[in-house]
């Protein structure tokens, strides 16, 4: 992507209302905005090019929860900027490293949103995404975690950008996340996931394989509530069509 981003049209995706009066920002969703349109514009302004432009290109035909969550992520973003600059006045310098894990978060949650609809669901209302995302990554970071995310609460955010990161990095964070998420509708114990710093052992490596068929994974990982990949293998092949990749680039 060579074009500058439109902050402008990023903002107005999340913020399509303002109050006449008062400027006070309105959420797509009806509800108020922690900040004004300059510190909006500002934390927008930290994220990475792709980011921007995934916003801007994905967000209007993203599922209803996918979209609360890219918004949420900035949201928070926005109120980091603004408590900063109530804290540091005009010294800027520090604000990039202060709102590292924030801005991260942003960038992943729309790296993985497919991902995401596939294992939580396209209408996830209990915001299992928000919570799946921070500890899969933090699990795929440290090699340690608790073994049922979704009702561990918020891990701390990471601070690597995985949608800019090498596609390699990429795939083997975006598989993990989806087995790691799985597992617990899996009734046997989990499996070990190799983490970032291991090479691929056979659940990894086949969930791997199928990172750019997220959806068919996760059906075929239901329906057998495993993770193995001999079981899993003969139910993709029978439904699986050619795959198609993920938006990530190369």
């Amino acid at each position: 992507m060579s074009d500058a981003p439109d902050y402008r049209a990023a903002l107005s995706l999340l913020c399509p209302l303002s109050d006449p009066e008062t400027g006070t920002l309105l959420r797509f969703d009806g509800t108020f905005w922690p900040t004004d349109e300059p510190t909006s514009m500002t934390a927008l302004g930290l994220l990475p090019d792709a980011a921007v432009h995934r916003l801007v290109e994905e967000f209007p035909e993203a599922a209803r929860p996918a979209r609360h969550h890219v918004g949420t992520a900035v949201e928070m973003l926005a109120a980091a900027v603004d408590d900063y600059r109530d804290t540091r006045g005009r010294d800027w310098s520090a604000l990039p490293s202060a709102c590292a894990a924030l801005r991260a978060d942003v960038a992943n949650a729309l790296a993985y949103r497919e991902v995401l609809d596939a294992v939580c669901g396209a209408e996830d209302d209990d915001g299992w995404r928000e919570s799946a995302l921070p500890v899969a990554l933090a699990a795929f970071e440290t090699g340690e975690a608790p073994t049922e995310p979704h009702e561990e609460g918020t891990a701390a955010l990471v601070t690597t950008d995985y949608l800019t990161a090498e596609r390699d990095v990429r795939e083997r964070a975006g598989a993990f996340l989806m087995a790691f998420t799985l597992a617990a509708e899996c009734p046997s114990a989990p499996p070990r996931l190799s983490s970032a710093g291991e090479p691929d052992g056979p659940v990894t490596a086949f969930a791997r394989e199928h990172v750019h068929q997220p959806r068919v994974y996760a059906e075929a990982v239901r329906a057998q509530r495993t993770l193995d990949p001999q079981a899993l293998a003969p139910v993709i092949a029978q439904r699986a069509p050619v795959p198609a990749a993920l938006p990530w680039g190369a």
